[in-house]
């Protein structure tokens, strides 16, 4: 189904039962998705709306599920899984538990989404054995587990766009790791504004920061998370995404020296899907993909499943 942390996470579609199998020992069960609550309410309303999703196996469009992680403050560690589309939630269980939990938005409440039974949420990224999420505008979450699952505010960044436009499709914030995860590095977000005059217009930033595809100018920004500063760096490297330009090589350009990194090929394969000639994918391929999460033209070469034609 996905993989998290390097182990791979398995629905059995007849049971809906989740096996966590690490390729050097055995699997690991938890409970099954038709089975979850609603720890934070009185409500079965919003639960009842996830489970029923799972309790018909043979029609599971596995497209729903898209992201996994693992927090490590609990033993043993807490499987979380990120729902999409119309059951929009991300839900935790553990080996040893009887169901799923749901977790509540906490500072990551929207009005519209909470009235509507579902949680907003853009991508989810394990680091140093916790789960952090980003909404779509940029604001940053933490996961906590106790007492009740919930997300808990690090960066806020609701001030840069209007409420009626976080769903818009019109930014895109995602999560990704630098370097080693459980030592070194870095957690970075590549943050893609796709039509800047939604967002104070061309006149608002330099013309270098912008690009132009097929008539619409979008930004793309690559920033580093500071947690203990609770604040986001600006740096110095664009990655572009390859979507509308898969005719074109591919590299990440500098803003300081003006220059490119040797460029990328990028080629089509049977299905016409747009993906790098060469893989596994390097830092900035994956970026460039991330970019064009949707994928609606290129290859699954990070793992996730297209939304396109997605029923969810």
């Amino acid at each position: 189904m996905c993989a998290a942390d390097g182990l791979l996470v398995l629905l059995d579609r007849d049971t809906t039962v989740i096996r966590v199998v690490d390729p050097l020992s055995n699997a690991v069960t938890v409970p099954a998705l038709s089975s979850v609550v609603d720890a934070s309410s009185s409500s079965s309303t919003r639960a009842d709306s996830v489970a029923k999703v799972f309790r018909k196996p043979w029609v599971i469009n596995l497209r729903v599920i898209n992201g996994a992680g693992f927090d490590d403050s609990t033993s043993p560690p807490t499987l979380v899984l990120c729902l999409r589309g119309m059951v929009s939630n991300i839900i935790v269980a553990k080996p040893g538990d009887a169901h799923w939990t749901l977790v509540a938005p906490g500072e990551a409440s929207y009005p519209e989404y909470d009235a509507a039974g579902k949680l907003l949420f853009y991508s989810l990224l394990s680091w140093r054995g916790r789960c952090y999420l980003t909404s779509p505008e940029g604001s940053v979450y933490v996961l906590e587990l106790q007492p009740l699952p919930r997300l808990v505010g690090i960066i806020d960044q609701r001030s840069l766009c209007a409420p009626d436009r976080h769903y818009l499709g019109l930014v895109f914030s995602f999560l990704v790791p630098d370097g080693n995860g459980n030592g070194g590095g870095r957690m970075l977000m590549v943050r893609y504004w796709k039509n800047i005059k939604f967002f104070g217009g061309i006149e608002s930033y330099r013309e270098s920061e912008l690009f132009t595809v097929a008539g619409v100018t979008g930004r793309i920004e690559v920033l580093e998370l500071d947690l203990a500063g609770r604040r986001l760096i600006p740096l110095d490297t664009v990655y572009l995404g390859y979507r509308n330009q898969r005719n074109v090589k591919f590299s990440a350009y500098d803003l300081n020296s003006r220059g490119t990194e040797p460029p990328h090929q990028f080629c089509v394969d049977e299905f016409q899907r747009v993906l790098p000639c060469a893989r596994p994918c390097n830092l900035d391929q994956y970026l460039a993909c991330y970019v064009d999460r949707a994928h609606a033209l290129s290859s699954n070469c990070i793992g996730h499943a297209s939304h396109e034609n997605d029923p969810y």
